[in-house]
């Protein structure tokens, strides 16, 4: 969490940000790992409307 104050075109604006992430993973075998992790936040990065994202990826992992 954070707080972000810009001035684009003559105009201050401040916000309050977030943002965070995480992952979940088992172990269903000895040698298989299966993870998903996830992050997101909301920004304005002095764009006009700012913008919210959320990322989610997958991971399979297996050793031989």
């Amino acid at each position: 969490m954070g707080y972000e104050t810009f001035r684009r075109n003559g105009v201050t604006t401040n916000n309050l940000i977030h943002g965070g992430s995480g992952s979940l993973g088992v172990k269903p075998t000895t040698n298989l790992a299966i993870e998903v992790n996830a992050e997101g936040g909301n920004f304005a990065a002095g764009s006009v409307s700012g913008f919210n994202y959320f990322i989610i990826g997958p991971r399979l992992s297996y050793r031989f």
